[in-house]
């Protein structure tokens, strides 16, 4: 049952980019092709369903949802760049999902050590991911260390100045 959730956990990563870019699309009118690349996931898993449930039991399964949900947002992606506006792919989809897979590779390392351990190598893992991709604007960064050098971690006066 673990298998099949952490393959799952990821088809909800790609599902919730693609819904960004199924907005974009919808808002620019662009509806009739947001059906087309569902159609075309869904025929995806459909088969893939049929080949990898065989082989691989409920894994296949899940697997299938997992390569069809990309398939669906790569459609999705490549029509929004090309049709609707040319958004930066590095710093809106590779940047992040490449982020994620660095972090469940450190989560994967050290998944027999306790929940503590896991939770700090995450947290750790998570903040490096996030720096050197530059995923949050360099403000963020900079109020996430005023937060952090404040004494007790809480909030102050000083914050509240800089807005």
């Amino acid at each position: 049952a673990s298998r099949l959730l952490q393959l799952l956990v990821w088809v909800q990563v790609f599902v919730a980019v693609d819904a960004v870019l199924q907005q974009a699309m919808l808002a620019a009118g662009h509806s009739y092709a947001t059906v087309r690349h569902s159609v075309a996931g869904v025929v995806g898993q459909l088969v893939l369903i049929f080949l990898l449930v065989s082989v691989l039991g409920l894994t296949g399964v899940a697997l299938a949802v997992l390569l069809s949900s990309a398939l669906t947002l790569l459609l999705n992606l490549r029509y929004v760049v090309k049709n609707v506006s040319a958004i930066p792919i590095v710093k809106f989809a590779v940047a992040p999902l490449t982020a994620a897979v660095l972090v469940a590779g450190m989560m994967f390392v050290v998944h027999d050590r306790t929940f503590v351990v896991r939770l700090l190598v995450s947290i750790v893992a998570w903040g490096v991911a996030m720096s050197v991709f530059r995923l949050l604007p360099r403000e963020e960064f900079g109020f996430m260390r005023k937060v952090v050098s404040l004494p007790g971690g809480g909030r102050s006066a000083n914050l509240d100045q800089d807005k």
